[in-house]
């Protein structure tokens, strides 16, 4: 894996390929200043005013169609980054960009172009939060996270969490996410699968990984 950030090749589709009139896709290369050392980008958003951003695994990256920007974590500035080791992206039902790390969990002020971060405590009055590797939104405006603990629900208005019991689990979860019918499945590093339906409050296994 290359050290330099070369560059970052965005899928910009014509007006005609959401038409289904004209196929034809076109390909830009976008190529920051200077330079930036990464190996990895973790996820691709594009926010409600067209900008895309890029996480990666050495700061945050936003994308107006002429310039791109970089944001990173800086020391003793608690509106920056809580790390440059960006995991995932997350666009709530409000448009509000959420930013899940290996450090912990923050939001986009776009109106200050900063960012706000979150001391989560869990049920039991616990700091949480670190690695968080998923991070979503649910129908009924829930939000859903995994991390080193588990899977949670996410209150932004008290900063708390409470961790789900799925099947008294204690593997570490691979992943978590959402189906189209408000279906939670979460995946663990097992191997095993398990679902909740809408409106069910307990998880079922899907899969055993056998």
């Amino acid at each position: 894996m290359k050290n330099w950030f070369y560059c970052i090749l965005l899928l910009i589709i014509s007006q005609g390929v959401f038409g289904i009139n004209d196929p034809h896709i076109s390909i830009s290369k976008i190529t920051p200043e200077g330079g930036v050392v990464y190996s990895q980008v973790t996820s691709i958003l594009e926010d409600n005013q067209g900008i895309i951003w890029f996480s990666t695994n050495n700061g945050l990256f936003s994308y107006n169609s002429t310039t791109i920007k970089r944001y990173n974590h800086i020391q003793n500035q608690p509106n920056t980054l809580p790390t440059n080791r960006i995991n995932t992206l997350f666009k709530d039902h409000h448009g509000k960009m959420w930013v899940a790390t290996e450090n912990g969990l923050c939001a986009y002020d776009e109106k200050r172009d900063q960012f706000n971060r979150y001391l989560i405590t869990d049920q039991f009055d616990n700091y949480i939060g670190k690695n968080i590797t998923s991070f979503f939104q649910d129908q009924n405006g829930d939000f859903w996270f995994s991390d080193e603990k588990g899977v949670g629900i996410f209150n932004p208005d008290s900063n708390s969490a409470i961790y789900q019991n799925v099947d008294n689990k204690k593997s570490r979860v691979s992943l978590v996410t959402i189906d189209k019918n408000n279906c939670i499945w979460v995946i663990y590093s097992d191997g095993q699968i398990y679902y909740k339906l809408k409106d069910e409050t307990t998880f079922c296994i899907f899969f055993n990984g056998t």
